[in-house]
Parts: structure tokens; C-alpha cells; sequence
């Protein structure tokens, strides 16, 4: 933790409030508040509306087995919000191995039937 200096000690003592209010172990610092009334007489409340500490998604991609019938790209079933796993499928492909002309072919006698 850094040192509390003249630059954030306000923020380093809203957070120890927050901290001791709350019942927490994060500040408020990145969250989105709305002020709104209720009741008869109208009282004024806090609306916590969004925080804005995210996280980054992660893609995975995952190549399936070509089939006889393809299928589109589509995301799995048990993709998250946090976590996307794509299935693709690659076409069908044919590699050709080079021909090298290694095969002798032995002596051919042919069959007349006599011994």
C-alpha cells in the first residue's frame, strides 16, 4: 500500500470510511451513485446504480471435428459473461503426400497354363 501523502489523503480517509461503514474490504471510488426521494415527506437516499471495476473477458476458440453437415460458428453453452469459447470447424481438406519413386517392381512371369 503506498504511503498517505497530501495527494490522496482525502481519498485514503473516505476509503477507511467507507471501509469501517460498509463492512468491506474495497472503496467505493469506481461505482456510479443516483440521489433519489422517497417517501412522505420526501427524504433524500443513495442508489448505487454500477460499479465500474471490470473485468476482462476471456476468448477461448475451439476447433471441432468437421461433420457431414456443418455447422456454423457459435459460442458454448456454458459460456459466461467473463469467459466466451467459440467453436469453429474447419472445411474438409486433403493433403497429397509427394510421390517419390521408391516402389521395384519384381519380375513378372506370366501363366500359360503348362507345366
Amino acid at each position: 500500500m503506498e504511503a498517505i501523502t497530501d495527494d490522496n489523503s482525502t481519498y485514503a480517509k473516505n476509503f477507511a470510511i467507507d471501509k469501517e461503514y460498509y463492512n468491506t474490504p474495497r472503496g467505493y471510488d469506481s461505482t456510479v451513485w443516483q440521489k433519489v426521494y422517497t417517501g412522505n415527506p420526501p427524504t433524500a437516499h443513495y442508489v448505487m446504480l454500477a460499479e465500474l471495476n471490470t473485468v476482462v473477458p476471456t476468448f477461448l476458440v475451439s476447433a471441432d471435428a468437421p461433420t457431414v453437415s456443418p455447422m456454423t460458428p457459435h459460442f458454448d453453452t456454458s459460456s459466461t459473461n467473463v469467459l466466451y469459447n467459440l467453436h469453429i470447424q474447419p472445411s474438409w481438406g486433403l493433403r497429397v503426400k509427394s510421390a517419390v519413386d521408391t516402389f521395384v517392381a519384381g519380375e513378372i512371369n506370366s501363366y500359360t497354363g503348362q507345366s
